[in-house]
């Protein structure tokens, strides 16, 4: 599905979590003040955006208000929160696989092809290069999906990629600051 503009004045748009489809989007707006606020509910949905500055701007303020950081559970408030945010961007998926005890099997993911591209981080894909799990994200894009929590490549797995990831460029264990 492409589109030039998607402005969600209200309301909610929503993708069934069956489905897996891929919204190309130029320009994304969301409304997240006032009594009509705007959510968009990507489910299993894969969400591509040009990689400019104002978009990843944008995109990750719509990500935060996607994102319930009160946890549901008040005898865990400690916790983590869920994906039940009220405008934004969201995902079902990620949001149904919250447990009580603070288990958030599946995140929504933000994966900025600029970065890869810049880094030499294969984004999309994992680190056999040999079985290309999913084409490498351009770096003009931005990926928008739901994934496994700690995904840091969008690749749908968490595996020893992603630690090579955090290690070289989160800081991590006295990784580069």
């Amino acid at each position: 599905m492409t589109a030039s503009v998607i402005d969600f004045n209200g309301g909610t748009a929503s993708f069934t979590a069956a489905s897996n489809y891929t919204l190309i989007v130029d320009n994304l707006a969301i409304k997240s003040s006032g009594p009509s606020n705007g959510l968009l509910d990507l489910a299993n949905s894969d969400l591509y955006l040009p990689g400019t500055a104002a978009n990843f701007t944008a995109l990750q303020q719509f990500w935060v208000n996607g994102y319930n950081l009160n946890s549901p559970d008040s005898q865990a408030p400690e916790l983590l929160g869920d994906w039940s945010g009220v405008n934004g961007i969201t995902s079902s998926a990620a949001r149904d696989s919250y447990s009580p005890t603070g288990n958030l099997k599946t995140t929504l993911g933000v994966y900025d092809g600029s970065f890869g591209d810049a880094n030499g981080v294969a984004m999309g894909r994992g680190a056999d290069e040999v079985n290309n799990l999913s084409p490498s994200l351009p770096a003009n894009r931005i990926l928008v999906r739901a994934t496994a929590t700690g995904d840091l490549n969008g690749n749908g797995v968490v595996n020893d990629y992603d630690t090579l990831i955090l290690n070289t460029f989160g800081n991590y264990l006295g990784g580069p600051n």
